[in-house]
């Protein structure tokens, strides 16, 4: 292992202009006509994404939180883990979570806020002094999808 965290993002919410995500945050838009649909782990997804709400960008803070508890916490079972992330969503936290980890269990709570406009922003995410030690990338590294041709006619993405 070479010791660095790498966080993907599949690209499930599209991008929105800062007017569209204004907007969003107020105007309810059916399930369906919106962003990605719903697609996405249930486990992960902000309580707006799960009661059809409208959203923005603060569901992605919200599944943020869930795999930073996730990276501080250990979990025995598969059921454990299913178990125990379904009590953190509704911000009850393990015992022993709290005490081992404080300042973490305060930036996991406030990112876990049922409120999309109670959660931090990113920059105020990286800039918690939790994380002054990481370095972080200036940009994005974007990798582009190269598209084939199968022998069948169908096109297939790597």
């Amino acid at each position: 292992m070479d010791n660095i965290v790498k966080v993907g993002d599949f690209g499930l919410v599209t991008a929105m202009d800062h007017d569209e995500e204004e907007e969003s945050v107020l105007t309810p838009v059916p399930a369906y006509d919106r962003h990605t649909g719903q697609v996405g782990t249930k486990l992960y997804m902000s309580p707006e994404q799960i009661y059809g709400n409208a959203y923005s960008h603060k569901v992605d803070i919200f599944s943020l939180g869930l795999i930073l508890f996730e990276l501080l916490y250990p979990f025995s079972t598969q059921m454990e883990r299913v178990r125990i992330l379904s009590e953190v969503r509704n911000l009850t936290f393990p015992p022993l979570f709290i005490k081992e980890y404080a300042l973490e269990h305060k930036m996991v709570k406030h990112m876990l806020s049922p409120s999309p406009t109670e959660r931090p922003e990113a920059a105020d995410i990286i800039e918690n002094p939790l994380f002054e030690d990481l370095e972080f990338l200036a940009k994005p590294v974007l990798r582009q999808r190269s598209r084939t041709m199968s022998s069948s006619g169908v096109k297939h993405s790597r």
